[in-house]
């Protein structure tokens, strides 16, 4: 329960990042395929990559010589009876509520859907040879391969209607269209998710706009279909429809091509792509910089990195193995020769940990629980010593790890 929560805000942070990025970078530019690429890869990683990107060290081996890392120490549930009592209520209250408005959203949408289906059933004039379906009293609008016409146009504006709505289906916007919209179901929370939508049909018309001029229509005529068609409602959400974003298109229509050197703007996507993926290691290379500066210790010492973490923390969130170095007397080694290891290996080590940890009362009672980063120092002959928290969670829970690693 808490991982969906927690994917819900991971993947709804990266999409407003990305569309405020869009929307400050992109969004004048005339590069209107670039625009429609970007949107849709934008949608798809922060949905489906970025949220599971476990975290990634990246710093130098040759930083931290002497350190060695332990394995996560994940604590037996330790059961905070009133107060997780309390937050899982209220968690499955956010929940239900969540379900509730998105299953809403999907008996909306779907209808939407059927409401084509029965305009396509109940057409005049169509036939089974064809992708043109003409209506009594519905603005065009393509979906899928097929292409809904009022049948009180004349053939001129026909034509160009027809030729408008050919782009939308040749380049398949009707599965951009349902794929943001699905997107919005899930995320209707988040108020980024709908500036997406905004600049999805707005890159599809003026795609389909230029689609039009460059097929020989000219300009003038073609804006002046625009502003005639530009009354009656606004069908349905899952099609693109002709008459919508009228002064924008114009603009646009309008607007001096952008030129080459614009599209250097684009070679900031990959930086910006990196950092986001990079920025699940934030927190294990933050841990590392604080061993850097807290590292204090002698030549015959070797240091190794304890973390122990909450019930519910993973152990892709702590620090990687790195090399070991062994030192002893007055002589370095390279290599661990025979590394410090607890009596009956780590996985021992692991379970005296977890088996002798007593969750402070007052602690338990408040609902507190984190992680807690701890070092310290095997001497020459085997004895801990040096034991520190680089970063804990309370005085009482940071006592309490000190205490079990000592």
């Amino acid at each position: 329960m808490e991982t969906f929560i927690l994917y819900l805000i991971k993947s709804s942070l990266f999409l407003g990042l990305l569309i405020i990025f869009y929307r400050i970078t992109y969004k004048k530019e005339t590069f209107f395929l670039l625009n429609r690429l970007f949107l849709l890869i934008a949608i798809l990683s922060s949905v489906i990559f970025f949220p599971f990107l476990k975290a990634m060290s990246f710093i130098p081996t040759q930083i931290l010589p002497q350190i060695s890392d332990l394995q996560a120490i994940a604590l037996n549930p330790i059961v905070i009876y009133g107060k997780e009592s309390a937050n899982q209520n209220g968690l499955m209250l956010i929940l239900i509520t969540y379900f509730t408005i998105v299953g809403m959203l999907l008996i909306r949408f779907i209808f939407q859907i059927v409401q084509i289906m029965r305009l396509y059933s109940k057409s005049k004039f169509h036939h089974a040879t064809s992708n043109y379906i003409y209506t009594d009293d519905h603005p065009p609008f393509s979906f899928f391969h097929l292409i809904f016409i009022n049948s009180g146009n004349n053939i001129k504006d026909t034509a160009r209607i027809i030729a408008h709505e050919k782009v939308h289906v040749k380049q398949y916007h009707t599965l951009d269209i349902l794929l943001v919209e699905v997107v919005c179901i899930f995320h209707w929370f988040n108020p980024f998710i709908w500036w997406y939508r905004t600049s999805i049909r707005e890159v599809h018309e003026y795609i389909a706009d230029q689609g039009v001029i460059n097929s020989g229509y000219e300009k003038q005529g073609y804006q002046s279909l625009l502003l005639s068609v530009a009354t009656g409602s606004n069908l349905m959400k899952p099609e693109n429809n002709f008459n919508s974003l009228i002064k924008k298109r114009i603009i646009m229509m309008t607007k001096p091509k952008s030129k080459g050197i614009s599209l250097a703007k684009y070679l900031l996507i990959l930086p910006m792509f990196i950092i986001l993926s990079l920025s699940a290691s934030l927190k294990t290379n933050e841990v590392y910089a604080n061993v850097k500066e807290e590292l204090s210790m002698n030549s015959q010492a070797l240091l190794i990195t304890s973390v122990i973490p909450n019930k519910n923390q993973s152990a892709s969130e702590n620090p990687q193995q790195k090399p070991k170095k062994k030192t002893a007397e007055n002589d370095v080694f390279t290599v661990v020769e025979v590394p410090p290891e607890f009596i009956g290996g780590e996985n021992a080590m692991m379970n005296f940990i977890k088996e002798n940890v007593s969750y402070p009362k007052e602690a338990r009672e408040k609902g507190m629980q984190g992680t807690v980063y701890v070092t310290f120092v095997v001497e020459a002959d085997g004895k801990v010593s040096n034991v520190k928290v680089l970063r804990g969670v309370n005085l009482l829970i940071d006592k309490e790890a000190i205490r079990v690693v000592k």
